[in-house]
């Protein structure tokens, strides 16, 4: 006991009483987080050392990473379940009540951390892995792509982005089959290639372009071929004269200098040339070049605004306020037609011609530059127009939802109508009425130039007009994509590989793909798979792979090592329930243990009276006049007789003595009531050793008692010692496992023997009670029988004196003689009876004396009683010493629990 249990705090050993730690109550309150304490004596302040989960200076929080409500009775700090996607160490990771994540890690969200936030998808849960959603921006729908950081939201669990229509893949990087047109962002359109004309109705991805049969072309092999001409829908034959005509009227459109056919079978002389076909002669060499060239380019230019204005028509646009300047640039050209169509022109009309085409030219720039102002206006309308069709869309969703209610509604209100027949009549009525109104609206929309319908014929002309206007300008952007494709090939093929090879395949020198075990760039295996690197490779594909692999291995090995941890995890809680199980059955233990103790303290109290009334028995004056001289007289001459060896003996040994008795003349009524004394005096006697031995017997019981105590204390000590060893192992898994076990079982054994032994001293104690009390009846008859036994002496020293003196004295002598002869030699009894007899009637008549030295030694057993007195008292102050130093170990024990 020179330290204090654990949950306690003091210093037994310089007398400071051990207190219970507050942490933040005391132990056994149900509200005790803590495996210790420390005091600091200067301030005075006691520092808790709390379980794992629970934290401040008192215990009455829980740590982060964990949370419980400590306020309610039984409330205890557990760990927050965010699956592993926490800071364990940040305290605002999870609410400290509710136990619900806040700070969720790893790109997860949830009250447990157990899903992959928006833009990400994965196994939350038992891999602990989001990744990113992958999603092609011009193949997934526009509602899906508004994340903060940009991203695209797909399934959590898959990956699979939200894809337009006709558009497929998990990131929807590509159409479905038979569509093309990802790149424009509304979803693939279908490639529309003609079934009677094409190979199949698959088409480029790109642009469209259907795998044609020969003789036919176009987009979707609807048209002629190149150098073909006819009507597609009948028959397309290839020009038979010339390789350039046109594919509907098959005129030629080329011929070169040397030949001068023309026409529509090329059969009538060409412009420049002169004379009956097929002798055509060139026209004049000075003149007509000079004319030829002038009005070629003019016609060049001509064509050239021509188009371009036919494109500005044909786009659209809304004449409007620029009806005076188109009219203007419409008479130009129309002027430049007239000259052109003159065949020998003037000087004056060339000039005029030139003249007019200039004009043309800058109207049409001026016009162009307008137009471009329009374009970009028409964009932002077709936003503006888009965020409405969102809007019209959201409308749209609620006007069905307000319809399907309003269905609803009217479901319920017809069928409360048509309960009965006037509510019919009205239901009918409503109806027609309803009905005519419906269709007022639908006529007034359908007549009305500015109702919907009209209002969705104008748009869908506009929307044409806009998309035939883009079309060319779409067309020429492919042709410069298609061009600088080509320059990128060209500069491609002219790059140098190997050294790129080296690097990332690990080839060493230029070798065929057949030749390289590292493969390279364009190299296939044998399932038609790229092949870069490989074994015995060091090229960074290799070295790629290779710390995939590793890493895959090391992911593997960390989800096992975090599976043996959760076991190891599991183990050590099992460890702390079994040592929490192991500290409650040591302190019922203990309890029962104070139980036991004050019954013994019971005991001894009971023994400490009971040496009370013998002291008082021994001491007091009786209550027949018995002196204290004359019951240590008794006593004296009760222990100085012999016992037989049995009562059976007894009982014979006293008959004999009644019949030797009996034939004495005038002994006989003396011996008949002094016989009764003498038994009195010889059970005073047995009392009187067996109260001696039941008091050697309870200062037995009574050191019994106290190395019972001992063991108990010991046996306490060693279960705190157990309950103190497992919790500080809790975190050594199989070995303290196994140590915390022994230990408990171990003191559990002490305990059991403790409890068995204090089981046992409690039957002792109450069989003692039981003889005690017995010792004190006892006590009380023979104090009564001596008594009787000294008025019956007196009696007869009155009437007899001197005769019974000797007599008795006589007596007395044969008496021990007897005794003695009766114990070491039972087969003699006879004969000394009879010798016994003679004597005594011998003494009776030769010794009238015997009476005056009985007297003598009566004044001689006073002052012996005297001394026994004084050393029974000295037997009690040793006895009152021992039960000092059993309540000085209960108060110990009191201390010590």
């Amino acid at each position: 006991c020179c330290r204090c249990a654990s949950g306690y705090y003091g210093s037994p050993g310089a007398g400071e009483q051990c207190r219970p730690c507050q942490c933040p109550e005391g132990p056994g309150t149900g509200r005790h987080f803590a495996s210790g304490c420390s005091h600091d004596p200067r301030s005075r302040a006691v520092a808790c050392a709390c379980l794992p989960g629970f934290t401040g200076a008192r215990c009455d929080q829980c740590s982060p990473g964990h949370y419980g409500d400590l306020r309610v009775a039984g409330g205890r700090c557990q760990p927050c379940q965010c699956n592993g996607n926490i800071d364990p160490t940040d305290a605002a990771s999870c609410d400290g009540r509710t136990g619900r994540c806040l700070r969720c890690l790893r790109d997860t969200e949830g009250s447990a951390c157990q899903n992959c936030r928006p833009g990400y998808y994965g196994d939350a849960t038992s891999q602990r892995r989001c990744q990113k959603c992958t999603c092609v921006t011009a193949g997934t729908e526009r509602s899906s792509c508004g994340l903060a950081d940009g991203a695209c939201a797909c399934d959590p669990r898959s990956g699979q982005c939200r894809c337009l229509p006709n558009v497929q893949g998990l990131a929807c990087d590509r159409c479905t089959p038979n569509h093309w047109g990802l790149s424009q962002g509304t979803g693939c359109r279908p490639c529309g290639c003609d079934p009677a004309h094409s190979a199949g109705p698959s088409c480029s991805e790109f642009n469209g372009q259907c795998h044609c049969l020969p003789g036919f072309g176009g987009l979707t092999c609807s048209e002629c071929q190149e150098n073909h001409w006819g009507e597609p829908r009948v028959k397309c034959s290839e020009c038979l004269t010339h390789n350039l005509c046109m594919a509907q009227l098959a005129y030629c459109l080329f011929r070169p200098p040397v030949r001068s056919e023309t026409g529509r079978r090329c059969d009538r002389c060409a412009r420049g040339f002169s004379g009956a076909f097929p002798a055509c002669e060139p026209c004049h060499e000075p003149c007509f070049p000079d004319w030829e060239a002038a009005i070629s380019e003019l016609g060049r230019r001509a064509g050239g605004l021509s188009e371009r204005a036919t494109r500005l028509l044909t786009g659209g646009a809304d004449a409007g306020p620029y009806a005076r300047r188109m009219a203007e640039v419409e008479e130009n050209l129309a002027g430049a037609r007239e000259l052109l169509a003159v065949r020998n022109a003037s000087a004056a009309a060339v000039e005029r011609l030139s003249g007019l085409i200039d004009d043309v030219g800058r109207q049409v720039e001026a016009m162009t530059g307008r137009l471009a102002q329009l374009e970009a206006g028409i964009g932002g309308a077709a936003k503006q127009n888009g965020d409405a069709n969102v809007l019209l869309s959201e409308l749209d969703r609620d006007a069905r939802e307000a319809s399907t209610r309003a269905s609803e509604l009217g479901y319920q209100i017809d069928t409360i109508k048509h309960s009965n027949f006037r509510g019919a009549y009205g239901s009918v009525k409503d109806s027609y009425q309803q009905s005519r109104e419906a269709e007022r609206k639908a006529s007034g929309a359908a007549t009305n130039p500015a109702g919907p319908v009209a209002r969705s014929e104008a748009t869908r002309q506009r929307a044409e007009k806009f998309m035939a206007a883009k079309r060319a300008e779409l067309e020429q952007r492919l042709d410069a994509n298609a061009d600088a494709l080509q320059e990128l090939g060209w500069e491609a093929r002219q790059l140098e590989l190997n050294e790129l090879n080296e690097k990332v395949c690990g080839v060493t020198r230029d070798v065929p793909c057949a030749e390289s075990a590292c493969g390279g760039v364009g190299c296939r295996d044998e399932d038609g798979r790229p092949h870069c690197g490989g074994m015995n490779c060091g090229g960074v594909a290799t070295v790629a792979s290779n710390a995939l692999e590793r890493s895959t291995i090391a992911d593997r090995e960390i989800q096992k090592a975090l599976g043996d941890l959760d076991k190891l995890h599991q183990q050590v809680m099992d460890v702390k329930s079994k040592a929490g199980k192991a500290k409650e059955e040591a302190q019922g233990t203990l309890q029962r243990a104070n139980g036991t103790r004050a019954q013994v303290e019971g005991a001894v109290q009971g023994l400490r009276e009971l040496i009370k009334q013998i002291k008082e028995f021994l001491t007091g004056p009786t209550e027949e006049g018995a002196s204290p001289d004359s019951i240590e007289l008794v006593a004296e001459r009760v222990l100085r007789l012999g016992v037989p060896a049995s009562p059976q003996q007894i009982g014979r040994l006293a008959d004999e003595i009644k019949e030797r008795v009996s034939s004495l003349a005038n002994v006989d009524a003396i011996l008949a009531r002094t016989a009764g004394s003498i038994n009195e005096a010889e059970r005073l006697l047995q009392d009187a050793k067996r109260a001696k031995a039941r008091a050697e017997n309870a200062k037995s019981a009574a050191e019994t008692v106290r190395k019972a105590l001992a063991g108990a204390r010991e046996a306490q000590a060693g279960a705190e010692v157990a309950i103190q060893q497992a919790r500080s192992d809790l975190h050594d898994t199989q070995d303290t496992l196994a140590s915390t076990e022994s230990e408990t079982a171990a003191a559990g054994q002490r305990l059991q023997d403790a409890t068995a032994r204090l089981l046992s001293l409690e039957r002792d104690v109450d069989a003692l009670k039981m003889k005690t009390a017995a010792n004190s009846l006892a006590a009380g008859k023979a104090d009564k029988a001596a008594g009787m036994a000294k008025q019956r002496a007196d009696e007869a020293k009155q009437m007899h004196y001197w005769e019974l003196r000797d007599r008795f004295r006589a007596l007395q002598d044969l008496l021990y003689s007897n005794f003695a002869v009766g114990v070491a030699a039972p087969n003699t009894k006879s004969d000394v009876t009879k010798s016994t007899r003679r004597r005594l009637r011998v003494a009776v008549v030769s010794r009238p004396h015997v009476f005056a030295e009985l007297e003598v030694a009566y004044d001689g057993n006073a002052v012996e009683l005297e001394r026994k007195a004084h050393r029974l008292r000295g037997l009690e102050d040793k006895l009152r010493g021992i039960v000092y130093a059993i309540n000085k170990q209960i108060n110990v024990y009191n201390t010590c629990q």
